[in-house]
């Protein structure tokens, strides 16, 4: 017989194992079940990124809402595309049981499009070129094409007028599709005084209602950090100082001023004037637009070692305005992406892309030229052929890619 403390002992060595059983069986379980929450949080994640492209491949180029479904029936996704500012929104949510995955993203339109450096309305008049001026791609001018200018100390120094092939423009630049009617699509809005946020930092999801700045009576927009589904508004001009953080808003006033040093996102609807101060740089995807037919001085300035990455556009509905409006472009300033101007275009920097203009203007310490470049450069052979610019025109083939997650 055993005795009692050995049948003890047995019965303790028994619980230890079945403790341990036990243990291992609920680790095991637990790591199945880890393995199997990850394994669907991946799937998750791909039917997401499946459904978005299924959105912008379906309704990219309007505003819609609606649900698209993913190979496997059991995530869907609910969409809706608003407006925001030139681009398109994309705001889905997928969910599978107790997980739900958001996305927002900004999306631009791509199109094959001729490798157009200089689009020049024909107003019976040549391009005249000087200095280091550099035209690369090709152009649409004039029938009176492109000739040698001869301004003092400025004699033209490359070996060809045009590096790329010149045809014969029309009288009208092409017509634009774009508008400021409707920037923000039908979001709903909450209003907000700047001097409530003095010092302070506003984050606003683009899942929320947007929220709308006024900067009423305020020049100076200074200590202050802005991002997200926001529009930082005036009736008044307004002057953005470097200490101001700005990251995918829309800016709305009558007149808007970059100070020195600014760098930021933003997407700007003015009225009058527009400047960028020595070395500001708006980065990509940021745009300037003026649509404005009265005023005695309708102008978007590019400073010295400024720099803007998407887009400038600067219209309007008269012809006589246009003489008024005038897109400079500084020595040493930069643009990235399509510039379009209604009016006159003084190119001193470069422009990576194409600009659209009527004519071109040069002003020197002794008089005023029409149609002539000195120093300037276009460069439309630099621009990557993925970029997404601004939707300037209406084109049936065109695909939408996706710029920008937010």
């Amino acid at each position: 017989m055993l005795k009692a403390s050995s049948l003890l002992y047995a019965i303790f060595v028994c619980l230890i194992v079945s403790l341990l059983c036990g243990s291992l069986i609920i680790i095991f379980n637990y790591q199945y079940r880890l393995k199997q929450q990850y394994f669907l949080e991946e799937e998750l994640v791909r039917a997401s990124a499946a459904n978005f492209l299924q959105v912008l491949n379906k309704d990219g180029a309007q505003e819609s809402e609606g649900e698209v479904q993913f190979a496997d029936e059991r995530f869907t996704t609910s969409y809706t595309i608003s407006k925001w500012g030139f681009y398109n929104l994309v705001k889905t949510k997928t969910a599978f049981k107790k997980d739900t995955l958001y996305k927002v993203a900004l999306i631009g339109s791509t199109a094959k499009k001729e490798k157009i450096a200089l689009y020049l309305s024909d107003l019976d008049k040549p391009l005249h070129v000087g200095g280091q001026t550099r035209i690369k791609g090709d152009v649409k001018i004039s029938k009176y094409g492109v000739k040698l200018g001869f301004i003092t100390n400025n004699s033209y120094t490359g070996t060809k007028l045009v590096y790329g092939t010149v045809g014969v423009s029309e009288k009208r630049l092409p017509s634009l599709q774009l508008h400021d009617d409707n920037v923000t699509g039908n979001h709903k809005i909450v209003e907000v005084l700047l001097e409530e946020l003095a010092g302070k930092s506003l984050y606003n999801s683009f899942h929320k209602p947007t929220v709308v700045v006024y900067a009423d009576g305020v020049y100076d927009v200074r200590d202050i950090s802005l991002s997200g589904n926001i529009i930082l508004q005036s009736k008044d001009s307004v002057c953005i100082k470097n200490t101001a953080a700005l990251n995918d808003i829309l800016i709305k006033a009558p007149s808007v001023v970059f100070d020195d040093d600014f760098k930021g996102v933003v997407q700007v609807f003015a009225k009058r004037y527009v400047s960028l101060k020595k070395g500001v740089q708006l980065q990509y995807p940021s745009s300037i637009y003026i649509a404005h037919d009265s005023g005695d001085k309708i102008e978007i300035l590019l400073e010295d070692k400024s720099k803007l990455a998407g887009g400038i556009v600067l219209t309007g509905d008269s012809y006589q305005s246009s003489l008024k409006r005038m897109v400079t472009i500084d020595k040493g300033a930069l643009v990235i992406g399509d510039v379009y101007c209604y009016g006159k275009t003084q190119l001193k920097g470069k422009v990576i892309g194409t600009v659209y203009t009527d004519r071109f203007y040069l002003k020197t310490a002794s008089s005023i030229y029409e149609n002539h470049i000195v120093g300037g450069e276009i460069n439309r052979l630099e621009l990557p052929d993925n970029f997404i610019g601004l939707p300037l025109f209406l084109n049936k083939n065109t695909n939408y890619e996706l710029i920008k997650e937010l």
